[in-house]
């Protein structure tokens, strides 16, 4: 017969499935050596504890104190100890007091060897709608969680993007086959909804959406997730309830009678008749047009209102009139304006100016910004004016000598200079000459013609 000290200590025999209570049960991972306080219960030598939050979960079971080392109760220490379902009575502690717990490992149990999960038998769990419990398993590593357990791939919880979840809930249900249709919807986009909450602390939760497809592992089974929203810190072994919502499917495009498909332009409007027409432009807004083909726009009565000025930027002027004959310009920003200049009924151009640059050097080289203008030249003394080769055909410019300085046309290096009476100079002061490129091959070889009151 086993004394009241053995029973006390060890338990009755080990292999009844409810075991000797014990004084308090772990909330969190613990140092399995010396005398410590637990669940808010002093626990001394000899005292009966519950592990069952180990961060290696081989480690948990039932545990005598001691000052040193602990060892495992007699009555959990051998792989005959255990069995899925067996349960043991926590009589001491803030969270645990009064609460049985019982072995969620599946069958059989190898002490030391697999990883050992508890849950509360006792406790009332305020289960949403179609939710199953599961154990957090902190690991990070996206591989077999173990029995009855889930895990994330990230400590952060919302940075994780995928999710670990045993084919076999913390009850000992097989959930596998309702976990591989979480990926089924057809809006790929957004597959479901997950919803993870502490059974014992509801305001610990995270809602995640299901992003992609699931991959199956048999025993377990891995998903792809994007954060939503959340709130509280994920505890290692705690008990979480899980709760799925699936998206539906995409709809079909409706083809239905007068409907316009995507595959449709306007004009099929035109082609629906009746009611149906009437109503499809109504709908779209459309008022009177009839038909929009390729190239055309066609409307069969009424008019356009509620159109103001139309902006630069939508196509339009900026205006709402302008002054007859004037030649419109633009103003850079946000509308188009009447310039000075005008066109007659007989196409006659009027009302522009001269464009002028004003050089009072001894030298200057006609750049591109010349042609159209007139160049002043106005010095006492001699006026080089170089013509460079680089000028484009077309180029044409006036020249007008101001001063007593004349006025010399030197052409730079592959430009060439003619003139009827082979002169290269403006005759003198207040005389004109107009200066035109002829030709430029290649870009580096311009040909400028002199005509005007020339001088040797």
């Amino acid at each position: 017969m086993v004394s009241s000290t053995s029973d006390r200590i060890n338990g009755v025999v080990g292999s009844v499935a409810f075991k000797a209570p014990v004084k308090a049960a772990t909330t969190a991972n613990i140092t399995l050596s010396g005398e410590q306080t637990i669940d808010g219960v002093s626990c001394v030598a000899d005292d009966r504890v519950l592990v069952k939050n180990q961060t290696d979960q081989t480690e948990n079971g039932i545990y005598v104190v001691a000052t040193g080392t602990w060892e495992r109760s007699k009555d959990f220490d051998g792989n005959r100890d255990a069995v899925q379902g067996t349960q043991v009575h926590v009589y001491g502690g803030t969270v645990n007091g009064g609460i049985n717990y019982r072995v969620t490992t599946a069958d059989d149990v190898e002490i030391e060897t697999d990883n050992i999960t508890f849950s509360d038998t006792t406790r009332t769990i305020s289960y949403d709608t179609g939710s199953f419990l599961w154990n957090f398993d902190s690991t990070v590593t996206m591989a077999d969680p173990g029995t009855g357990d889930f895990r994330l791939n990230n400590a952060t919880v919302a940075s994780a993007t995928a999710m670990a979840v045993s084919a076999t809930d913390a009850d000992g249900n097989t959930m596998r086959p309702f976990v591989l249709t979480w990926d089924d919807s057809t809006n790929t986009s957004h597959r479901g909804t997950i919803v993870l909450k502490d059974a014992d602390a509801p305001t610990t939760f995270a809602v995640f959406s299901v992003t992609g497809a699931s991959t199956d592992n048999t025993s377990w089974v891995q998903l792809a997730l994007t954060y939503v929203t959340g709130n509280g810190t994920f505890t290692n072994g705690n008990d979480f309830t899980v709760m799925f919502s699936r998206t539906g499917n995409v709809g079909a495009n409706g083809a239905g009678s007068g409907d316009l498909l995507a595959a449709q332009h306007l004009g099929e409007i035109a082609a629906l008749g009746g009611t149906a027409q009437s109503n499809s432009r109504t709908n779209l807004g459309l008022g009177t047009i009839a038909t929009q083909d390729a190239s055309s726009v066609a409307i069969t009565g009424g008019s356009i209102t509620g159109i103001t000025d139309l902006a630069v930027a939508d196509g339009g002027t900026g205006a709402s009139s302008f002054t007859a004959d004037a030649i419109l310009k633009g103003n850079g920003t946000s509308a188009v304006a009447a310039s000075g200049v005008s066109i007659d009924s007989n196409n006659q151009i009027y009302g522009y100016k001269a464009n002028f640059n004003a050089q009072t050097g001894t030298t200057y080289t006609l750049v591109a910004g010349d042609t159209g203008k007139t160049v002043t030249l106005n010095n006492a003394s001699a006026i080089t004016v170089t013509l460079p080769n680089s000028l484009a055909e077309g180029f044409e410019c006036e020249c007008i000598q101001l001063g007593a300085g004349q006025v010399t046309f030197s052409a730079a290096g592959g430009a060439t200079l003619n003139n009827r009476q082979s002169h290269s100079k403006i005759a003198g002061q207040h005389a004109a000459v107009r200066l035109k490129v002829t030709g430029n091959s290649g870009g580096s070889s311009a040909v400028y013609n002199l005509a005007g009151d020339t001088g040797a």
